[in-house]
């Protein structure tokens, strides 16, 4: 039950079987999404895609970005391709989301600078998949 209390809500607990049954729930709801949220964190961008990115799992050999060259087929880069950067020392992979504008595009992506983020991003030199 929320009670106002001169200038602030408080809570105060109430003995309902529902009350305690939906705050429960509740309280289940918020930590299975801190915990996938800090699970998907702790992935490599590969993972990270292979779990969430596309629609079926192709096996943990993606958990490499560069292994993303070979998934699916060739394409341009457009709203729902896989995009792979793997020069270098960048090996990265996300997947545009979002409309591009030359080689800027919205992408997501796993263990971007160590977390989950959707982007503007130049795709510029990258190999692109769907």
């Amino acid at each position: 039950m929320l009670v106002a209390c001169g200038t602030r809500e408080i809570f105060r607990p109430t003995q309902g079987k529902e009350d305690m049954k939906a705050r429960t729930l509740l309280l289940t709801i918020a930590l299975v999404a801190l915990s996938s949220q800090a699970y998907a964190r702790g992935m490599l961008c590969g993972e990270f895609a292979r779990h969430n990115l596309v629609s079926s799992d192709p096996g943990s050999k993606y958990n490499l970005a560069c292994n993303w060259r070979d998934w699916g087929r060739a394409t341009s880069a457009q709203v729902g391709a896989m995009v792979i950067w793997c020069s270098g020392h960048h090996h990265h992979v996300g997947k545009i989301v979002g409309p591009c504008n030359g080689n800027m595009c919205l992408v997501r992506s796993g263990n971007d600078d160590g977390a989950i983020r959707t982007r503007v991003r130049s795709v510029a030199g990258a190999v692109f998949r769907i």
